[in-house]
């Protein structure tokens, strides 16, 4: 290993105090009886290539299966895992930071500035021990009664809701009514608790029922703060959506055990069940003592079984280290194993499409050889049961462990903290690795969950296991070298190349990153051996990093839409437009230092099955220039999508954005016409969004320009009108009635480039469009056609060479390098007497202050 688990001691029995209360929680044992082997590595297990499906090339790289197999207790302890036996891979490069001068015939490594890069050594005193046997001596059950959670210092009790009043409780009955009547004794909605730790905690109401079951959204035009601090806004655009399944605790008669009919043994594990020995057994069933919790709860309790969940489990240990976030996922009367409550349920929370699913199972789970869990297990203590209960709740969710065999982080971060995952593709890194150093190390000192992969060509390789999912825990500095902390959820077989588990790279940097020499699963490799063997990082936050850096932002607005692709709103790629369009204003509240707004749009579609195959996704959003009318909105596109904004056959895919306050629409499509889905959008932002509506396609018309080079100009003019026939529609120059087309006057104050493109509404039929730009001396618009007949050859050429657009379809771009002066635009078509919408977008250096259109309709 390569860190003391003494620095991960644990200390969230305050936060899951009351399960003492539900004979739910005790002290470990020193020495757990292990139920994983903890020498060696398994080989990969064979790849389904229906596990995981996807519409991107990258398919196979994002499938993570390999389980580690249960160790047969008649079988003999495998050897030690030998350590670098292969070639050690190259040296770390430290061109970039060298460290001072050390004598070499010492080999003391120089002194690091701890508060700079590296953290304070860990107490050894306070390691955790290694897991042992325990078959000889397994002491008595201990008796609910005497059970007491460790004493918290008073700054570490967190406030929590109070049992129900059916709860079990140590309480007589004469205690009981003196603890009511104090309760109704406190004003207002505030509540008393009392801990088993002797601390009286006033907590109010509402804190009681963050830890009840949760509603289903809200829906409406205000912005409610969840337990978290954000503050979310509901509003659902669907015509006809999918109702939530919302499932209610089962009911169980007094005295019996709850068993799930539907999620049998042979329905869980499907051709397992054939293939290997496994029983359906309780924990009581197998277990001398079995918990909940045992001491709350840290990343070294994730134990891999025989399920291809290191995708899940890498993500669980994560959680594991935020209570907060696992009292999300688990709710307090979840399982009162030990009580008279007992009754065979577990319960947690999954997040799915907005709300946080309720899920209920029985807690039998796949036993083989008699007591080992076939599936994920407690690592720290045989007895503790959260890992195995909460995997089998995933897989009862989704179907089996099958179904939930092979995944992808971000999904699993999804379902565990319905925050924004992005991925990281370090084959196509596109920053330096000291920044992605930097970036990985504020994120966890931010509390925001972090996975790697590694790919299956290095399966093998220097103790990694390919196709599989790693929790990286931490990111440090030392001798100049940068380090990343990385766990293997199996909880053994680790990295054996330089600065692992007693390599001499981390002999030289011990004194300044204490750790056991054990395999223990989690181990320290260096950023470029990182980068040379790791695939994929996955980071997820619960509110988005906007700039990259790591630290949490300011977006704590977080507006969700509900939508659908169906019908004429099914456009796709080609039809963008045809999409459904979600209107919002950002106000100057929002402006950062910079002037800008960040802004960040995730966009998830809704499949029932977890492995369903995935449309091709993503959300555009555009500026608005000019909704002046009721049935005309002028866009720009903001960002360039071949750039930025790929399509992604994933769950949920987002994206960043620096805007400007304003209006703006968000347009989320799939890449094909016709493909219907419910999908839903979180718009991150730093302020409330106001006016938030869906703009009807069949009402309004959409008119879409281009944002490619936007950035260049710093002023932008919108201006809208109609060709109409016996009017304004005088055709093209071989017509005589060509100088009664829009004619707009401009003045430009100074040399600059300018950007006109002129758009038509894109219903059929389509006519070919077009503008031409004559410089002005002393005449004023709009021109005669005598002037215009003879200054038509002499007509401003665009940069490109030639005297202006004339194109078949819905727009003409055109950019000039103009010198001051008066200017008149001409815009046209084809024929006269022909009709159409247009607008005119004209963006330059300076603002233009004096424009005047004539003849617009």
């Amino acid at each position: 290993m390569g860190c003391a688990a003494s620095a991960e001691t644990k200390k969230t029995g305050p936060e899951y105090g009351q399960y003492s209360m539900l004979g739910n929680y005790h002290q470990k044992k020193e020495e757990p009886v292990p139920q994983q082997q903890t020498n060696g590595g398994p080989p990969a297990a064979p790849v389904d290539d229906q596990l995981y499906h996807t519409d991107t090339e990258d398919e196979d790289n994002n499938r993570l299966t390999p389980p580690p197999p249960v160790a047969d207790p008649n079988s003999k302890k495998q050897e030690e895992q030998v350590q670098r036996q292969e070639e050690i891979p190259p040296p770390v490069k430290q061109e970039e930071e060298v460290p001072p001068p050390v004598k070499q015939e010492e080999e003391v490594p120089p002194p690091v500035k701890q508060e700079e890069e590296v953290p304070p050594p860990v107490k050894q005193e306070e390691e955790v021990p290694p897991p042992e046997k325990q078959e000889e001596e397994v002491p008595p059950p201990v008796k609910q009664e005497e059970e007491v959670p460790p004493q918290e210092k008073e700054e570490d009790v967190i406030p929590l809701a109070i049992m129900e009043k059916n709860a079990p409780s140590e309480m007589d009955e004469q205690e009981e009514q003196e603890h009511e009547q104090n309760e109704e004794d406190i004003s207002g909605k505030a509540l008393l608790e009392r801990r088993q730790t002797g601390v009286d905690v006033v907590i109010s109401r509402d804190e009681i029922e963050r830890f009840s079951s949760p509603e289903p959204p809200k829906f409406g035009e205000q912005y409610v703060q969840n337990d978290l601090g954000q503050l979310e806004m509901h509003m659902d655009f669907r015509s006809n959506p999918e109702e939530f399944d919302y499932e209610v605790r089962p009911q169980v008669s007094s005295g019996q055990l709850y068993t799930d009919e539907e999620f049998g043994l042979q329905v869980a594990m499907g051709k397992e069940h054939n293939r290997k020995p496994l029983e359906w057994k309780r924990p009581p069933e197998f277990a001398s003592s079995p918990c909940l919790f045992s001491e709350g709860t840290t990343r070294y309790d994730i134990g891999q079984g025989s399920i291809g969940t290191c995708w899940f489990l890498s993500s669980v240990a994560n959680v594991a280290d935020k209570p907060k976030l696992l009292r999300r996922i688990i709710p307090s009367d979840s399982y009162p194993v030990g009580s008279p409550k007992y009754d065979g349920i577990f319960h947690c929370r999954f997040w799915r499409f907005g709300i946080w699913d309720d899920v209920f199972i029985d807690d039998c789970l796949p036993i083989i050889y008699g007591n080992q869990i076939y599936s994920a297990h407690s690592n720290t203590d045989p007895n503790e049961m959260w890992v195995a209960l909460l995997e089998k709740a995933f897989a009862r969710m989704y179907g089996s462990y099958t179904d939930v065999s092979g995944g992808m982080a971000s999904d699993s971060y999804m379902a565990l903290t319905g925050g924004v995952p992005e991925d990281i593709n370090l084959r196509e890194l596109n920053m330096e690795p000291d920044q992605l150093h930097t970036r990985v190390r504020n994120a966890l000192s931010s509390g925001a969950a972090v996975t790697c992969s590694v790919p299956g060509e290095f399966d093998g390789q220097h103790g990694l296991v390919g196709g599989h999912e790693y929790t990286l825990t931490g990111a440090v500095t030392a001798n100049g070298v940068r380090l990343f902390r990385v766990r293997n959820p199996w909880g053994n077989t680790e990295w054996t190349g330089p600065y692992s588990d007693g390599s001499p790279e981390w002999q030289s940097i011990q004194s300044i990153i204490e750790g056991p020499n054990k395999d223990d699963g989690e181990f320290y490799i260096s950023l470029e051996h990182f980068l040379q063997f790791f695939s994929t990082l996955t980071i997820c936050s619960i509110t988005p990093d906007f700039d990259s850096d790591g630290s949490s932002d300011s977006l704590k607005y977080c507006t969700c839409l509900y939508g659908q692709w169906q019908g004429e709103e099914a456009g796709g790629f080609r039809n963008k437009t045809d999409n459904p369009k979600f209107k919002f204003e950002i106000d100057e509240q929002s402006v950062d230092q910079s002037g800008n707004v960040p802004f960040v749009v995730q966009i998830i579609q809704r499949t029932e099955q977890r492995k369903a195959k995935k449309l091709s996704i993503r959300a555009d959003l555009y500026r608005i220039l000019d909704d002046s009318s009721n049935d005309l909105v002028v866009l720009q596109e903001e960002g360039i999508p071949s750039k930025n904004n790929n399509y992604r056959g994933d769950a949920q895919t987002s994206f960043r954005f620096s805007l400007k306050p304003g209006k703006y629409v968000c347009i989320p499509s799939t890449m094909n016409e016709g493909q219907e889905r419910e999908f839903m959008l979180r718009l991150y932002s730093a302020g409330p969004l106001g006016g938030v509506k869906k703009l009807d396609s069949n009402e309004v018309t959409i008119m879409n320009c281009s944002g490619e080079d936007a950035e260049n100009y710093n002023s932008v003019k919108c201006l809208t009108g109609q060709w109409k026939a016996g009017s304004n529609a005088g055709g093209q120059v071989s017509h005589g009635t060509f100088s009664n087309n829009p004619q707009i006057q401009i003045n430009i104050p100074s040399e600059q480039s300018v950007k006109f493109q002129l758009m038509a509404d894109t219903e059929e039929p389509s006519y070919p469009i077009g503008l031409k730009l004559f410089k002005i001396s002393g005449e004023t618009a709009p021109l005669d056609i005598d002037w215009l007949y003879e200054h038509y050859g002499s007509a401003v050429k665009t940069v490109d060479g030639d005297d202006g657009p004339f194109v078949m379809g819905s727009s003409a771009p055109a950019v000039y390098s103009l010198e001051a002066g008066s200017y008149v635009c001409l815009l046209h078509m084809d024929e006269p007497d022909t009709e159409k919408r247009f607008a005119l977008v004209i963006r330059s250096q300076t603002p233009l202050n004096n424009i005047e259109p004539h003849q617009m309709e």
